[in-house]
């Protein structure tokens, strides 16, 4: 158990930059929703093998999200993520967790979405990935690709079906700055 990526440094990192990219949206969705109370309750998944948090509003699931952090587009280049590459060339994210999100969807009437934290740009995404009917909202390829295996890079790379989604003119994706 001690070789999960959370008992890492680098793992340890990525949570901590997950846990400060949720508490962000909960301050932003209450600004836009007249002050309500939200929270994204990560503590109640454990690992979030499968998706990171629930999404409360006043106390009542209204969505299932993934959340990331991005400083890297490319780590081994160490090309920066920014927004205009995050246009440029779409978001890549591993087709398992859109499938995951639409069964939560479907499942318990909520919506479902991807917070992405650019954080060279203190910039959220946020793509709306289905609505309570479990319904895609969104357009995307599945390709199978390398890509790393974790945020540790040594554990080196692996080959999986990854979905490509447009985020250039996508009307689901929106921003916020903090």
């Amino acid at each position: 158990m001690k070789n999960l990526d959370r008992y890492t440094n680098e793992g340890r990192k990525f949570i901590a930059e997950e846990k400060e990219t949720a508490r962000l949206v909960e301050r932003h969705l209450q600004s836009k929703n007249g002050g309500a109370s939200f929270k994204l309750d990560l503590a109640a998944l454990g690992d979030a093998e499968n998706f990171d948090a629930y999404i409360y509003k006043e106390g009542e699931k209204i969505g299932v999200c993934e959340i990331k952090s991005r400083d890297y587009f490319n780590r081994k280049k160490g090309t920066r993520f920014t927004w205009d590459l995050f246009e440029k060339f779409g978001y890549l994210i591993t087709a398992a967790k859109i499938d995951t999100i639409r069964e939560e969807c479907l499942l318990n009437g909520i919506n479902g979405y991807i917070f992405v934290n650019l954080l060279n740009e203190r910039k959220i995404v946020c793509i709306h990935v289905c609505d309570a009917k479990g319904e895609l909202l969104i357009d995307y390829k599945i390709r199978k690709t390398k890509t790393k295996y974790s945020c540790n890079n040594s554990k080196g790379d692996t080959y999986r079906d990854n979905a490509f989604i447009p985020i250039k003119g996508n009307c689901q994706v929106k921003t916020f700055k903090y």
